[in-house]
């Protein structure tokens, strides 16, 4: 595994909007209400529906070296990652950024892949913190 610290600065390459720079990766440690939408016109609709999921949570833990450790798209185990430049990197084996934040307020995080496949099978991914 590398260290975080060593993740290269041209994963950075992106313009990012100034609120999605405030994530930092120990606001990704939690419990997680998920849904998707793929047109902007549902993205409130699609919010409120994540909520709900809040009662069989997707649970982001702690992981190696200041890292929050989930699940990638189409991986069978959970992955090391960290929130840099507005993007979230996998550190888990080769340093690649996998998900570009869209928006996040401090309770809803909306995020989507670089990786086409996954961006067209999931769209525009929504986390709602469910109660603590």
């Amino acid at each position: 595994m590398i260290r975080i610290a060593a993740v290269s600065a041209a994963l950075l390459a992106f313009a990012l909007p100034a609120q999605a720079q405030a994530l930092r990766t120990e606001d990704l440690i939690g419990r997680w209400g998920v849904a998707a939408y793929w047109s902007d016109s549902d993205a409130a609709k699609v919010t409120a529906q994540a909520r709900g999921f809040c009662s069989q949570p997707y649970v982001i833990t702690r992981g190696a070296e200041g890292s929050a450790r989930m699940f990638e798209a189409f991986e069978g185990r959970p992955q090391d990652v960290v929130v840099q430049g507005g993007q979230i990197v996998t550190v888990s084996g080769s340093a690649r950024a996998t998900k570009a934040i869209q928006s996040w307020n401090g309770s809803v995080l909306v995020f989507n892949y670089f990786d086409d496949e996954p961006k067209r099978k999931y769209g525009n991914m929504v986390f709602v913190r469910c109660g603590r």
